[in-house]
């Protein structure tokens, strides 16, 4: 029976997944290595709506550096959402951060001073929604 978003509890939600893959024949010889595939949920983006910061300066859908008010909560090597688009911090320096924008399937798009900066934590992790695939759909051939 599926398990709906609002009923849900703790211990229904898959927090990992694996998948194997068996090499060799009925004969019992394995000349080939076994494959595991396994996938451990990573937010994508920031459920906690915990606001760290603003964009400091407007900044257009193109650029690769964006100014903040502050960075003592964001790291270096992390996740941030602006508005709805999903970004990857590679280096701080000073209030400027330099990213690769529009990560994980979204968009860049130009931000404006004052717009919300929020981090993508470990915390997000463990509030994935339901129903979320954790990279596994398709089809396997």
């Amino acid at each position: 029976m599926p398990i709906s978003s609002a009923n849900a509890t703790d211990s229904e939600i898959i927090k990992k997944v694996s998948l194997g893959f068996v090499a060799g024949d009925t004969s019992g010889n394995n000349p080939f290595k076994d494959i595991t595939y396994s996938v451990t949920p990573t937010a994508t983006k920031n459920y906690t709506g915990t606001v760290v910061t603003t964009v400091a300066t407007d900044t257009d859908d193109e650029t690769t550096f964006i100014t903040v008010t502050d960075v003592t909560n964001i790291d270096e090597k992390t996740f941030i959402n602006i508005n709805d688009e999903t970004i990857y911090v590679e280096s701080i320096d000073n209030n400027e951060l330099t990213v690769i924008r529009a990560v994980y399937g979204t968009t860049a798009i130009a931000h404006i001073a004052g717009s919300d900066v929020k981090n993508i934590t470990t915390v997000d992790n463990n509030l994935i929604v339901y129903g979320d695939s954790f990279g596994l759909s398709g089809v396997l051939e």
